[in-house]
């Protein structure tokens, strides 16, 4: 089964009712965002869900 990527809103959502601050969600979706064709264009690139959360968790 493909994953799709998530939106880069939804990922702050989540990560907003994990208790972070605006700076640490960006930070953490910046962090565990994937490029794996390095575009620059593409900003974050794929924004990893799974990753951004678990990294939240972590950090608490």
């Amino acid at each position: 089964m493909r994953r799709r990527p998530a939106t880069l809103s939804a990922v702050a959502a989540l990560l907003h009712h994990q208790g972070l601050d605006p700076a640490a969600i960006m930070r953490t979706i910046r962090d565990t965002a994937a490029n794996p064709g390095q575009l620059l264009k593409l900003g974050l690139g794929n924004v990893d869900a799974a990753a951004a959360v678990k990294a939240a968790a972590a950090k608490k």
